[in-house]
């Protein structure tokens, strides 16, 4: 009795309010932390899955290659390790090169005219002839690259082009040399009235060893035609004889006697066969053929024959040292690449008989 009447008192009605109210409070706190915690808990997996994905079935990274740098030669460069290669004999490489510089710059007359050297010492004419007019349009004032496509014109019979080259450049400017060399081509195709204006101006020039070389190739083709014309013998008269000439008894004539002619047949003549006049440029056409197919003994004969059928045309050396070399014949090869490199022979061959006299000589000194 005295406890219900404690509970029921003022002072146990405050209490027992004030715990209900503790409890309450309690049980609203532990749910707020638990619901706080698992919000938490679930936010910070969300994050982590986000900022760190699986490793198990992700693929391996690839790795990034390190960036390929692109060596672009420069034009210069490539057009003079070109022009070395081709002194040093090189001619393949030397093609090559300059192959690349023309599609670095295809409006360039020195590649070009450079390319058209490389060809002629491949013995590839044709093309370097096309190559040396490609050069001419782009510079038409170069008067080495006339004389150039003359020389290779020639080289393959084909006089009527280095006649038009050699005459084109003296239009560009009247240099001795090349009217020299125009002179003795119009010479060799029957063209001599031509070829001696040609010659005497060249001995009215500045030069005094062109002159005197003109003057003897002109006193030369003078003498060649004195000596073809024949000079016509006046026939002698019968000188008159001073005494009367005695009148003669006619004698009576025999009746004449009926006789059959001998019907005698001529023999007709035989004919004996006779070879063809071949020109220097024959020579080498047939010397090339044979030296492709590496038969350098029948290549020597024939360029042997081209170099006396043009003793002028200094290149000739150049062929024939190849075909010593090839035969094994390295002093007589060099001998023959010295006479045909500059300064003694500015002309067809001579770019490249300057690189296989340093490629013979460094191999003498092996």
């Amino acid at each position: 009795m005295a406890v219900n009447n404690t509970v029921n008192s003022p002072e146990g009605k405050l209490v027992n309010k004030t715990l209900r109210y503790a409890i309450l409070a309690g049980w609203f706190f532990s749910l707020f932390v638990a619901i706080t915690t698992t919000g938490l808990v679930t936010y910070f997996k969300v994050i982590k899955a986000r900022l760190m994905p699986a490793v198990t079935n992700s693929p391996t990274p690839t790795p990034i290659a390190s960036p390929i740098t692109l060596v672009i030669p420069d034009l210069t460069t490539l057009l003079s390790e070109a022009k070395n290669e081709l002194q040093s004999g090189n001619t393949q490489v030397a093609i090559e090169k300059l192959l690349e510089a023309i599609k670095l710059d295809s409006n360039n007359a020195e590649i070009y005219k450079t390319y058209a050297d490389a060809l002629v010492a491949a013995n590839r004419y044709p093309e370097a002839i096309e190559n040396y007019q490609k050069a001419i349009e782009l510079n038409k004032e170069d008067l080495e690259i006339y004389s150039k496509l003359a020389k290779a014109s020639e080289q393959i019979g084909q006089d009527d082009k280095a006649i038009t080259a050699y005459t084109t450049a003296l239009t560009v400017k009247n240099d001795a040399n090349l009217r020299l060399q125009l002179a003795r081509v119009l010479v060799r195709n029957n063209r001599p009235d031509e070829a001696r204006k040609n010659y005497d101006q060249v001995v009215k020039g500045e030069d005094p060893a062109l002159a005197n070389l003109a003057r003897q190739e002109l006193a030369k083709l003078n003498d060649e035609r004195i000596a073809s014309s024949k000079p016509i013998k006046p026939t002698p008269l019968p000188s008159p004889s001073l005494k009367p000439t005695p009148l003669l008894t006619p004698t009576p004539l025999p009746s004449p006697v009926k006789v059959e002619p001998v019907r005698i047949e001529t023999p007709k003549p035989v004919p004996v066969p006779t070879e063809p006049v071949l020109r220097a440029s024959d020579y080498m056409e047939r010397g090339i053929k044979l030296l492709n197919v590496k038969d350098y003994n029948a290549a020597l004969r024939e360029f042997e024959k081209m170099l006396k059928a043009d003793p002028n045309n200094l290149g000739a050396h150049y062929l024939i040292g190849q075909c010593q070399y090839g035969l094994g014949n390295s002093t007589a090869a060099l001998n023959s690449f010295r006479r045909c490199a500059p300064p003694v022979w500015n002309g067809i061959y001579s770019g490249a008989c300057q690189g296989q006299v340093k490629k013979v000589e460094k191999e003498l000194k092996k």
